[in-house]
């Protein structure tokens, strides 16, 4: 019962209430260095994994610590940060103008 609910846990662990982007998760403008990323995510994951309740609180606001260290991971890889930030200016963009029904 306990490997399931370890399973269960990780897989859920991906999870949010709330959709944000990277940035928005650790607090940071799209232009931040890699120290300014490492700091973030230290403080934000220090705050977050504070308490319990700050735990259920950061994973409905999109900030569990799994989400945080993958957003570190993401944007420090100077091979996938670009292609993040791709991603969320087609996104503005596609959210700019809705589909018309």
């Amino acid at each position: 019962m306990a490997g399931a609910l370890d399973r269960l846990r990780g897989w859920v662990a991906g999870w949010t209430v709330l959709p944000v982007d990277h940035y928005t998760a650790l607090g940071l403008d799209p232009q931040a260095s890699e120290a300014e990323i490492q700091a973030a995510c230290e403080a934000t994951l220090a705050r977050v994994t504070a308490s319990g309740w700050a735990r259920v609180l950061g994973f409905v606001c999109g900030q569990s610590p799994t989400r945080l260290r993958r957003a570190r991971d993401e944007l420090c890889d100077p091979l996938l940060r670009p292609g993040y930030d791709r991603h969320l200016a087609m996104l503005r963009v596609l959210f700019r103008y809705p589909p018309q029904t």
